[in-house]
């Protein structure tokens, strides 16, 4: 450890560093579930989910004498790439009461409104499942009490969130008290990983417990022991090609049979569950883990020829750019090779290249100034680089956001570092040399050798991975 990190990263505690990759479960799943509001490619010809909704809503309002609860307008809304659906409307009578059909064209959480006369009254969320149906009770004004929605599905879904609140309320008291030691670490993710598993015994074949079940793996698989990594594959038998983090199970799942075997066996999974699937986007998904199994094991031909098959036999998903990219990566950024080399200029004049830089750390980064993840991660970046353990990094920042004035008032604030626009955005040569696709994307070069690479939020693992490794 550098002297003076943890004082130093403005109140940054190596709690941080330690807990950052059990946080991170639950983060991960809260993008499966988001990812299941859009509509997929493979059932965009029509509807193919059906759930029913009734309920009543009632008007209590001292200032209104009428008793007339007619004309609420109770909705769910799908919001994709292509805009808004809605996916059913009911309309109250006089006495409030409600009955609707909500067709979606997957299995989701939905948005759920309440409207009258043109403004959204309340507003809450609901489970969209074949033959599931739902009741609510609503009272207009109600304050700021959530929508109650009753159903198995719908029990399940807060179930489930109920579990992973408490686990994320765990893990911050540990560290709010300074205990936060391997073994109560472990302690709270066996057990907040028990109760998540045990959802589908309460509420089977739901929604809720089709994502705990995968959440429950994913939280063991942080733990990276033996008898976790034996209960992981135990357990991954039970996940079904149903379940809509299907993919996210076998992430889990190769990982830990790679650890507790080997490699082979961890990909023979992998090509099991990649041959149980009838979705393309399924098997396309599996077998970019391939490619990265083989990649994180450094056999960089097989990981070729993984990326390869995505190409000849799923061409038409989502994942054929994912594969060009990943051949590209392979070809040209790999840790190890030498990072490619440019020349730019600053926004105060000066000219920067990897060979003029004197440190032998180079941080690169590729951002867009209103990006919520970047943002959120400058405080942290802002304490790193104030810090001793900075003192051998540069920082170069390339905005892809070629509006002047937006970087111009971004910059306002004094970030450190050396900073650059990249006036054609993501068409920039640097970008594309980078094969910048998702931002922030950072490069760690060490002595104009790639070192490693980041999508996303990754400030606390380049600390990590800095003031892990010896000075030169």
């Amino acid at each position: 450890m550098i002297q003076g990190t943890s004082e130093r990263l403005d109140g940054i505690l190596i709690d941080r560093l330690m807990l950052r990759r059990y946080v991170l479960v639950s983060v991960s799943s809260v993008l499966i579930v988001l990812s299941l509001v859009g509509c997929s490619k493979r059932q965009a010809n029509g509807p193919t989910v059906t759930s029913f909704l009734a309920g009543q809503v009632v008007l209590r309002d001292s200032t209104i004498e009428s008793d007339d609860n007619s004309g609420f307008r109770v909705y769910a809304l799908a919001r994709g790439p292509e805009g808004v659906d809605t996916l059913g409307i009911g309309v109250t009578d006089a006495d409030g009461r409600f009955a609707t059909a909500l067709r979606s064209r997957e299995e989701g959480v939905y948005p759920l409104y309440v409207r009258r006369a043109g403004g959204v009254l309340k507003e809450g969320q609901i489970v969209v499942a074949e033959g599931d149906s739902a009741t609510v009770s609503i009272t207009i004004p109600g304050g700021s009490r959530p929508l109650l929605v009753r159903s198995p599905q719908n029990g399940a879904w807060m179930a489930y969130q109920n579990v992973k609140q408490t686990y994320n309320r765990s893990l911050s008291d540990l560290i709010q008290r300074g205990a936060a030691t391997d073994e109560n670490i472990r302690q709270t993710v066996l057990q907040s990983s028990g109760l998540m598993w045990d959802v589908q015994r309460i509420y089977p074949r739901t929604l809720g417990a089709k994502l705990g079940a995968v959440e429950s793996l994913m939280m063991l698989g942080s733990l990276t022991s033996p008898s976790t990594d034996s209960l992981i594959v135990e357990r991954i038998a039970e996940i079904e090609s149903t379940n809509p983090a299907f993919v996210e199970a076998g992430r889990v799942g190769w990982r830990a049979l790679a650890r507790l075997e080997n490699l082979e066996t961890a990909v023979a999974l992998l090509d099991s569950m990649r041959l149980s699937t009838g979705i393309a986007e399924q098997k396309a998904a599996l077998q970019s883990e391939i490619v990265l199994a083989y990649q994180d094991s450094l056999r960089y031909d097989e990981a070729r020829h993984a990326a390869n098959v995505i190409l000849a036999s799923y061409n038409d998903t989502d994942w054929a750019d994912w594969a060009r990219s990943a051949i590209y990566e392979l070809d040209n950024l790999r840790p190890g090779q030498p990072a490619p080399a440019f020349r730019v200029a600053t926004r105060d004049g000066r000219q920067v290249s990897l060979e003029t830089i004197q440190t032998p750390w180079v941080l690169l980064e590729f951002y867009e100034p209103r990006n919520e993840v970047y943002q959120r991660e400058l405080s942290i970046r802002e304490a790193f680089l104030a810090s001793p353990s900075a003192d051998d990094v540069t920082v170069i920042s390339m905005s892809v956001e070629p509006d002047d004035d937006v970087n111009e008032a971004f910059l306002e604030r004094g970030l450190g570092g050396y900073h650059v626009t990249l006036a054609n955005g993501l068409e920039d040569e640097i970008a594309v040399r980078y094969n910048v696709k998702l931002l922030p994307k950072r490069i760690l070069i060490r002595d104009g050798v790639i070192v490693a690479k980041y999508s996303g939020t990754a400030m606390l693992d380049i600390i990590a991975d800095v003031v892990g490794q010896p000075s030169s």
